[in-house]
């Protein structure tokens, strides 16, 4: 979630984490097709993790997917 600049610049990224048994609906989880894997992001669990904690890229979200995680954003921090 965070910027390439921030990327670049620290050691932690802003992350949302994935999940596979998606529990309760809108606005903090988004379907997210991840290749072979249905999940959703839990758009209440964002959080700063150390890069070292990374895995492999599993993907990356559509145009579609990154407006509706950032609706959700907005709505759950009342920006």
């Amino acid at each position: 979630m965070s910027t390439d600049i921030v990327n670049e610049r620290r050691r932690t990224v802003i992350v949302l984490p994935l999940s596979t048994s998606p529990g309760r609906a809108l606005p903090c989880l988004f379907r997210y097709n991840v290749p072979a894997v249905r999940s959703v992001a839990v758009v209440d669990q964002l959080r700063a993790v150390a890069k070292e904690r990374l895995g492999a890229l599993v993907g990356v979200a559509s145009a579609e997917e990154m407006a509706a995680i950032e609706d959700g954003l907005r709505h759950i921090l009342e920006l």
